[in-house]
């Protein structure tokens, strides 16, 4: 009986750090098309940003998280020592010709999960960022535009350089803004920026979930000696 719980425990333990999704709302290029991208980072001079549109066919769709590829570039510093990657997420409308208002409110400080692809793009190493959004977007069917921004605090110096969206730079359309305040849409460069746009949220591993899987492994361990 005991050997049943613990095992239950670890099962419980692995469920929840799984994240489970129910529908991808978008999917723009993918790891295996990225070629090179678009500096969008509060700490370039002047402040520089990258904007990609994508439609949402549903009747109703829930944005709720995003992942998408990047990597820092032009620091003199491929070792990367930022321990705690911060980004701005804003929605837009479409107006044809470039993005639009607001949708909501500019979410800011928000802290993506990054991962290693093992991918590179002019020498610099390519990550995979997993972001939860701090409240649901409620998008209708339509065009939008979307802008992912680093914005860490502190200087740039030590932290591997400037940040840099991948895509593929074979569609777009992609449009920058360089400004330290309200963005200013200009200078279209079809970078198509890689990124997927979730239903759901990224499940994040929790301390003491980790700490039960581990008594559950030893507790395992301990009665098998036993026998």
């Amino acid at each position: 009986m005991k050997i049943k719980l613990l095992t239950f425990a670890s099962i419980i333990c692995i469920t929840q750090v799984q994240s489970v999704h129910s529908a991808t709302l978008y999917t723009g290029a993918v790891i295996s098309e990225i070629t090179s991208g678009s500096i969008s980072d509060y700490q370039n001079a002047p402040a520089n940003h990258v904007a990609a549109k994508f439609t949402v066919s549903g009747a109703l769709s829930e944005l709720k998280a995003v992942s998408y590829y990047g990597f820092y570039a032009f620091g003199g510093d491929n070792a990367l020592t930022v321990t705690n990657d911060v980004f701005d997420v804003v929605i837009l409308t479409d107006i044809g010709s470039g993005p639009g208002t607001l949708i909501g409110s500019g979410q800011t400080a928000l802290t993506a999960t990054r991962s290693v692809t093992g991918s590179s793009i002019l020498g610099f190493g390519v990550y995979l960022y997993e972001l939860n959004l701090a409240s649901t977007v409620a998008l209708t069917a339509g065009n939008y535009w979307i802008a992912v921004s680093r914005n860490n605090p502190g200087a740039a110096v030590g932290t591997g350089g400037r940040w840099c969206w991948a895509g593929d730079h074979t569609g777009g359309p992609a449009l920058q803004s360089q400004s330290a305040g309200q963005f200013v849409w200009s200078g279209t460069n079809n970078a198509s920026p890689a990124f997927t746009l979730e239903d759901t949220t990224f499940a994040v591993p929790e301390p003491q979930t980790f700490g039960l899987a581990l008594l559950g492994a030893a507790g395992c361990l301990a009665k098998r000696r036993r026998i």
